[in-house]
Formats: structure tokens, sequence, C-alpha cells
């Protein structure tokens, strides 16, 4: 049977019947047992013999036309290349004339052709530079130039948020404002009717996305308040110069106390101390404040049922104790210990100060620590806390001025503030001598006997 895909066409109609056995490869047997066959012939047969040469033939054709084009387009592009093959004679490298720009308008000239494509671009892309190698050939042939690269070179924008002094007048606002406060869209207004007014003399017309991308670059993140830990001047030269004094120090007292090992801390080692030495026995401090609606915030409730709880804290204890490493809360008795429970309210006990931090210290801590480790010394370790700062009585302090000059003596619980203040002192400029000056001008008689 002829290949009718071969593109030769055959010299024989499909419409006549095929009667030269010996063409066809048929032998006697195979003959013999297909004439005793009936024969049918379908209505469509010759509709679907015609209907395949006709698909074949017209195969045939579109394969030609795809050759062809495929011929002239490869004629086209040797034609292309040769006439640009003038204009890429400079060699590009480090000592051409040629700036950046040029540089790139010589590779768009020679990625007219896949070839050129390939040696500049290592990998090149599938669909952007096909696209674009197509582009410039086209607007070659048709207009004999390529356009010039545009990167860069379009209009820059610049807001008005980039400017020195708004950002700082946005940042000083910002900083005045109570952080709970602080909304952006308070800010947005502030920033179009008065900052901007202020400093170019019309109303501003900054968006909120720009403002709130702004505000991220400057270091400002909208986020869910959390309990974190407070840090202030923690880095200052002096308070590092401090603590690393601070921590030689503790290494030095390490030196007389008792070190524990162990899974559970249970093998103790005693220091080494030479003669004259004591070990040295370190007690914490801490306080903590329970509340009385201090409860669970998740709990298991069944459907439709509400539970209902106070809005309030309530009242609270607070927890003061003093503990060291081998007692723990120090105790003498069930009824003496380190420990005291504070009912903080004004209808209660007041507030915690610095006067009960000190009386639990001297009429518990203390004496309990000295029954209990005989013959040692207390380190006694505080954090630091508003609470434990405290000034000497006679400490010149504005705060307890009076403008009067009646007094009372030292102030305490049972006293006034009105107490005596030291005398002060001044440097003498000429002398460098110091000169003790004192804070009263008479002295009334005090009602407080000394």
């Amino acid at each position: 049977m002829p290949n009718l895909n071969s593109g030769v066409e055959a010299d024989y109609n499909l419409d006549e019947a095929l009667n030269d056995w010996d063409e066809l490869e048929l032998t006697d047997e195979l003959i013999d047992r297909t004439m005793q066959l009936p024969l049918l012939w379908k209505e469509e047969a010759e509709s679907s013999i015609r209907g395949k040469r006709q698909e074949q033939e017209q195969e045939q054709e579109q394969h030609i036309e795809s050759v062809t084009e495929e011929k002239n387009n490869t004629k086209a592009v040797d034609s292309i290349l040769k006439t640009l093959s003038t204009d890429i004679q400079p060699a590009l490298d480090r000592q051409s004339r040629f700036n950046k720009e040029d540089a790139f308008h010589i590779c768009k000239m020679q990625a007219s052709s896949k070839k050129a494509a390939i040696d500049i671009w290592i990998t090149p892309s599938d669909n952007y530079r096909a696209k674009a190698i197509r582009y410039w050939a086209k607007e070659y042939v048709d207009c004999g130039y390529i356009s010039k690269h545009q990167q860069g070179k379009h209009a820059k924008v610049v807001s008005l948020l980039s400017d020195e002094s708004i950002k700082e007048s946005i940042r000083s606002h910002f900083s005045k404002v109570k952080v709970e406060k602080r909304t952006l869209s308070d800010l947005l207004e502030h920033l179009n009717t008065v900052i901007i007014p202020e400093i170019i003399g019309v109303t501003g017309q900054v968006s909120h996305v720009t403002l709130w991308r702004y505000m991220k670059e400057w270091g400002y993140s909208y986020k869910r308040h959390s309990k974190q830990i407070y840090v202030d001047g923690h880095e200052r030269k002096d308070v590092v110069s401090y603590r690393q004094s601070w921590a030689k120090r503790m290494m030095g007292y390490k030196r007389q106390m008792e070190t524990y090992s162990g899974d559970n801390e249970e093998i103790v080692t005693p220091p080494s101390l030479h003669s004259g030495q004591k070990q040295i026995v370190m007690v914490t401090h801490d306080e903590s404040t329970f509340y009385a609606n201090d409860g669970k915030q998740q709990t298991r409730v069944a459907e439709g049922e509400t539970v209902l709880r106070k809005k309030t804290p309530g009242q609270s204890i607070m927890v003061s104790e003093f503990q060291c490493a081998c007692h723990g809360t120090m105790r003498q008795s069930p009824a003496w210990m380190s420990r005291t429970l504070f009912e903080a309210g004004g209808n209660r006990e007041k507030w915690w100060t610095h006067e009960h931090m000190t009386h639990q210290l001297k009429e518990d801590a203390i004496p309990i620590f000295e029954l209990l480790h005989p013959n040692s010394q207390a380190l006694f370790i505080f954090d630091q806390s508003n609470n434990h700062n405290a000034y000497a009585s006679n400490a010149l302090r504005v705060v307890g001025m009076r403008k009067d000059s009646e007094f009372c003596g030292p102030a305490n619980s049972d006293h006034c503030s009105n107490h005596k203040y030291r005398d002060g002192y001044y440097i003498d400029p000429k002398t460098g001598e110091m000169i003790t000056q004192s804070m009263y001008t008479f002295v009334k008689q005090c009602i407080y006997e000394q």
C-alpha cells in the first residue's frame, strides 16, 4: 500500500477496486477464505475514506507551508543579522568607550537572533526575552533603529514624609501622646491639619496607607498589649560599669558559699575557708501580690450557661519573704518565720513602704537567720524597686520642705514630715574650702523633745 504521508501524490483512485492480488501480496488460501465470507457495504464507508484522504492532504499542505515559512524566517534573520553586523562591531570590554546605556543598546541589537540571545543570556527566559527579541527585530525592520534603554529613567516621586523636619515633628507629637491613646487616624488628622500647614503653608493630603507605611519604617508597630519585662537604662555606661564591678564582687563572695550539685541539688559541698573567714549565706528577698478575683480566665461551661465575673481585681494580700538556699523560707516555729502578709488598702493596712520591709528585716529575718546559721555571715540581696529606696530623715529633699521655719524633729510614722534638715555646704570658688551652710535663718522652739 503506498504511504500517504510521504508527500508523493498517489497514481490511483480510491473509488476504483483493486484487483491486482500480487501487488496486494495476498495468498490463494487467503483469497479463497475471503471469497466465502458475506460482504456488506456500509453507507458511510465512502465518506469516511474520502474524509481521511482530505485530512491527509491538509496535513501535507500545512507541513509544506511550515517548512517554507521556517526557511523564509531563517533567511530573514540571517539578512537582519548581516545588516546589524556593522552596528555591533565594537568589542564590549572594560576599555570600551561605550557606557552602560550603549552597552545595553548593543545587547538588544545582538539579541535579534536566537544565537545572539544564547550568547548574551546564559539562561534565557521562556517568554519575556523571546517576545523582546521579536519586538526589537520588528522595530529595527520597520524603523531602522532600536529604542534606547529606559530603565531607571522614570519620574521619581518623593513623599512629604521623607522630609526630616516633618518626620521629627510627627515623632515628637506621637511621643507626647499616651501609648493607649495613640491611633493612626488621630495622627493623620494632626499631620494634615497642623504639621504640614505649619511647615509648607498648605493643607496636607497624606493618605492613611502612606502614613501607615512610613510608621513601620520609623520603627512603630501595631501589636496587642502583653505583659513584658520593663527595661530602662540597662545599657547606660554607669550601669554597665556598676554591673561589672558587682559581678566581680559576687564571684568573690561565692568562694565562701556552699555549692549544690546533683539532679535535685542534693549534694552539698562546703567552701574552703581560710583562717578567720566565715561562711557566707545568701538570703534573697522578693514580694508578690495576690488578688481575690485572680481566678482562672478559661472555664468549662454548659451550653447556654453564662458565668459572670467581677470586673475589679478585688482585695489583695501582699507576701514579703526572705529565703536562703539551704532552708528556703526561714522559720523557727510555725508562727515565727521570714514571711509577712500585708493587706494593702486605704481602709486596711495602708500601703507597703520601705519602713515595713526594714521592720521585717530587723524583727524577723535577721534574728531567725542567726538562729539557723550560727557563726555565718548573711548576704542579703534585694531587687531594684522604688519601695526599697529610702532617704535619711534629715536628707535635703525639696519635696518635704516648707516655707516656714517650724520643725518637729526627725520624720517617722509618729511625727510630721516637717522635720529639721541637715546642714548643707558649698565650695568657695577662691579658696576651694568647703563652707557649711544652715538651711534655717533662725530656730524656733521645737515642739518635739529630741
